[in-house]
């Protein structure tokens, strides 16, 4: 019995106390990991902004939640972006606060539409903001280049397109802007700018001339008449250019023979060597058109310009060989412009020459006026005064000239002109 009561002891000591309630757990160590926080409050958001942006263009952002006080939190937000499609992508730059963004957009050829979506969150406040918008973005208009077009000397005879330096080549056109307004025009020779100057047509183009100076390397070529937009795109027209000095002096002659000499080819001019040009400016008296001065001044600058003859006005009741006497006929002939005489006492050199203004010339512009007489002028100096001797070649010299057209021929011509006395050979 003894021995029976010990093991009964025994097993109740090993399954110990409690009243059947199970062993007794050692107890456990405490988490090292700290409760987890609370989700942060979504708070939806709008995002206000322009509607279709241009190709490349940007917008400015405002998020809202349409409450200023969570505005405010808003504003100290940490923000991120994310866009669909993802390529190409958008840049957001924050502006004064998380509340202002300005969104740049890719250059497209497509349209696109951009489904664009942020997240905001103020960890401090515990608030996470939402918002999400669609943006098309249009494509831009393709770039239109500005168009060039010539009047002179595009298409007219090889002889009024042959250069040569020490001449000008007058090139007259019109210019038109395309998508954006010309800043400038020139001449380029395979990409070698011959020449450059501003446009001055305003934003709807118009008009210009230039003289050409520099003419490249010798040769019969094709040059470019470019004009280029602020954009830098350029437009062009094609120009057939002879840069030929020989050729250039062989029209020349040839102009002097028919024109200005002696039926055996002796020079025929004003003044001699000596006191005709180049050696001394010649004198103009305009006692009876004093008020003309001006329009008289303009049809010598355009012969110094391309000749490089000198002039003087004079107002004196003294007149001494050579001269030019402007006189004004004002009361006679209302359909003519004018006529002019020269004379030669010592033929083949000219000592004189008469421009008589009629009435007519009164009724024209100051410009026309002007060429008037520039044409006259000629009659003096370079084409004989007869009806016969007027050119035909689109000149100023031409019966009845309209343009001021110098070719670079004639120019040389008298050059070669007054570089001989009277009677030498041409």
């Amino acid at each position: 019995m003894k021995a029976r009561a010990l093991l009964l002891v025994a097993v109740i000591s090993l399954m110990g106390c409690g009243g059947g309630k199970g062993p007794v757990q050692p107890p456990s160590n405490p988490s090292s990991n700290p409760p987890s926080p609370s989700q942060p409050t979504d708070v939806p958001t709008r995002i206000v902004g322009a509607g279709p942006v241009e190709s490349g263009g940007t917008v400015i952002f405002e998020l809202t939640t349409g409450d200023p006080t969570k505005d405010q939190i808003l504003a100290e937000a940490t923000v991120s972006w994310s866009h669909e499609p993802a390529q190409p992508a958008l840049s957001f730059k924050k502006l004064q606060d998380s509340r202002h963004w300005q969104v740049s957009f890719p250059q497209v050829s497509n349209e696109v539409v951009y489904t664009i979506s942020f997240v905001g969150v103020n960890h401090q406040a515990s608030i996470r903001f939402r918002g999400q918008t669609q943006i098309r973005v249009i494509p831009s208009p393709p770039v239109k280049p500005p168009k060039v077009y010539l009047r002179y000397p595009a298409d007219w005879p090889e002889d009024v397109r042959t250069a040569g330096n020490g001449t000008k080549l007058k090139i007259v056109g019109e210019a038109y802007p395309g998508s954006y307004p010309i800043t400038k025009l020139r001449v380029t020779d395979q990409g070698t700018i011959l020449q450059e100057w501003p446009f001055n047509g305003g934003l709807n183009g118009g008009p210009f001339g230039v003289d050409l100076e520099n003419f490249g390397s010798p040769g019969r070529k094709v040059v470019q008449v470019e004009a280029v937009d602020s954009q830098g795109n350029v437009g062009s027209t094609e120009l057939e250019l002879i840069h030929d000095p020989m050729e250039l002096e062989k029209r020349a002659r040839q102009f002097l023979l028919e024109y200005a000499c002696t039926p055996d080819g002796r020079a025929v001019r004003f003044g001699d060597r000596d006191d005709g040009p180049f050696a001394k400016p010649v004198r103009i008296w305009i006692n009876s058109v004093q008020e003309y001065r001006d329009i008289i001044m303009q049809a010598c600058e355009f012969w110094t310009r391309y000749s490089r003859i000198q002039f003087e006005l004079v107002v004196s009741d003294e007149v001494t060989k050579p001269y030019v006497i402007i006189e004004a006929k004002f009361t006679e002939n209302p359909k003519a412009y004018a006529e002019t005489i020269r004379t030669g006492d010592s033929f083949p050199k000219i000592t004189g020459g008469v421009i008589y203004l009629y009435k007519g010339w009164l009724s024209l512009s100051d410009e026309y006026r002007s060429l008037v007489i520039a044409h006259e002028l000629g009659h003096v100096l370079l084409v004989p005064d007869s009806r016969e001797g007027h050119t035909t070649n689109g000149s100023f010299m031409d019966a009845g000239a309209t343009e001021w057209n110098f070719h670079p021929y004639m120019q040389l011509a008298v050059r070669i002109l007054y570089s001989k006395n009277p009677g030498e050979p041409l």
